[in-house]
């Protein structure tokens, strides 16, 4: 991951118009800086330098209007121009709901107005904090009492591009995708493998007790080849006997600890027991070289 520095990468954003009423005139200014904080209160951020903030700390009123994409030109002039020279308002059919003084656009599909609840005092901006009086909508974006945001067509903004983006199409449904994901699926899963890693371990540890029966026949017959009194073959034959019942120990131990191991170390001790048992069938092959031929 690159260390970009404290970066804002929080874009794309909604932009907006803020409505407000400044020395009794209405005004508007592009905001892409909005957040909700509840399902009743929406935050505005703006740089104390804009015309708009003494509007809204003056009647403690604002609007947030929704342009959609097809009102990209009307929006970015309400963004480059200041309402202390220029009348944006006159681009708009301008209208007024129960605050009064918080104007918005007939033309724009979506409208809010907020009374004032809290400012928030920043060296360079302003947070307005605004709780939702009341919400106007057009037919057009509406489906089912609800916003059909398919329909608003909303303006994004994005500060890195310096450019305006559009929705593109839904891609799921919020809080029904994650459910492929839910605990109880998974521990299900869970419980899977770790029957078939108890299967399997089960197999692997009878396997493994008969080759060491057999390696242990081999180390008998081994010592019976000695018992016969063949000097000549005796020192040969001893030290891989020695061996032999060494690695034998150690794949004993390591055999009682596989059954004992935990699900995901079991597989660990498994190779090493068989590598203990190649030891083992390397030794006796080199001890059986000097094995009597007339058993």
């Amino acid at each position: 991951m690159n260390r970009i520095g404290p970066f804002n990468a929080l874009y794309p954003m909604p932009t907006t118009l803020v409505g407000t009423m400044v020395n009794g005139k209405p005004n508007f200014l592009a905001v892409a800086h909005v957040g909700i904080l509840t399902h009743h209160h929406l935050s505005v951020g703006l740089g104390k330098i804009h015309y708009s903030n003494q509007g809204i700390i003056e009647n403690e009123t604002f609007s947030i209007c929704l342009p959609t994409q097809n009102q990209m030109v009307e929006t970015d002039y309400c963004g480059i121009m200041t309402g202390k020279k220029t009348d944006k308002a006159a681009l708009f059919d301008v209208f007024y709901g129960d605050l009064k003084t918080a104007p918005m656009i007939r033309e724009f599909l979506i409208n809010m107005e907020l009374r004032l609840h809290e400012v928030l005092n920043y060296q360079t901006h302003d947070i307005f904090i605004g709780e939702i009086v009341q919400t106007y909508t057009d037919d057009k974006v509406m489906r089912n009492g609800l916003v059909d945001i398919a329909k608003l067509k909303p303006l994004l903004f994005d500060m890195a591009s310096k450019k305006y983006w559009s929705l593109g199409p839904a891609i799921g449904e919020c809080w029904r995708e994650g459910k492929a994901l839910k605990k109880a699926p998974v521990e299900n899963k869970n419980k899977e493998q770790v029957m078939d890693d108890q299967t399997k371990k089960a197999t692997i540890k009878v396997r493994l007790e008969k080759e060491l029966e057999i390696l242990q026949t081999k180390i008998d017959e081994a010592k019976i080849q000695m018992n016969l009194g063949m000097k000549d073959a005796e020192d040969k034959i001893n030290p891989h006997v020695e061996k032999f019942e060494t690695e034998l120990t150690h794949a004993r131990a390591k055999l009682a600890e596989l059954g004992k191991s935990s699900e995901g170390a079991w597989t660990e001790v498994r190779d090493g027991l068989e590598s203990s048992l190649d030891i083992m069938k390397k030794a006796f092959a080199s001890a059986e070289k000097h094995f009597t031929k007339d058993k």
